[in-house]
């Protein structure tokens, strides 16, 4: 049996010998695949001899006998293609490139940090004016000896624990107002236990009691 195989490296003609002799290992008949490869401008030769398994071989021979087949020929060896390169950059232009990036990096993080600074002067502008809110609350009580406020229907508080809505009305009264109490819009309900930023109503009550002469 013969026939013609075509592997990534070699192309070559193939004949099998079977029924050999028998092996004295394997107790099976011996076996030869003969492989015909061809090599131009050279005598036949035998060009190796495997044994990949016991008592069956391979031999390889080389001959120009079969070279005249399209086939068989050797593939054409690929020429290797020469490959140029260029730096994109000049080293100047490298220099200068990585001077920018440092440039645009040392911006952010200077924009970062003025953006942090900016927010912690506001947090802290927000707590000094809660303190200077809570420091002017607490000389109008002192000043006007606020100490008890009993509401009826409402359990007791003192001091700055009274709950904003009714201090209103009391400061307010205390400041000379007419009317003992007075309607905050837009406040909510007394017993929703919300507690409302009243910063706007104390400074109109801390003015207000300056301009009467009570503060």
């Amino acid at each position: 049996m013969s026939e013609s195989k075509a592997s990534s490296l070699q192309r070559y003609h193939t004949q099998q010998y079977v029924n050999g002799t028998k092996c004295e290992l394997n107790q099976k008949l011996r076996k030869t695949e003969v492989r015909f490869v061809c090599e131009e401008g050279t005598a036949d030769y035998i060009h190796r001899l495997d044994e990949p398994e016991t008592c069956s071989y391979i031999m390889t021979i080389h001959t120009m006998l079969i070279c005249h087949h399209p086939f068989m020929k050797p593939p054409t060896p690929s020429q290797s293609v020469s490959i140029t390169c260029n730096p994109l950059l000049s080293e100047t232009q490298y220099r200068d490139y990585l001077q920018q990036l440092e440039a645009k990096e040392a911006a952010e993080k200077a924009e970062r940090e003025k953006e942090a600074e900016l927010q912690r002067q506001k947090a802290e502008a927000e707590l000094d004016e809660r303190r200077r809110l809570a420091g002017e609350k607490a000389k109008y009580f002192r000043e006007n000896q606020i100490v008890d406020v009993y509401v009826e229907g409402l359990p007791d508080v003192k001091s700055d624990e009274v709950a904003p809505m009714y201090m209103i009305s009391v400061i307010l009264s205390l400041a000379g107002t007419q009317d003992s109490t007075v309607e905050v819009e837009g406040s909510p309900d007394i017993n929703s236990g919300e507690e409302p930023d009243l910063s706007e109503q104390w400074n109109s009550i801390l003015k207000a009691s300056r301009d009467t002469g009570n503060y």
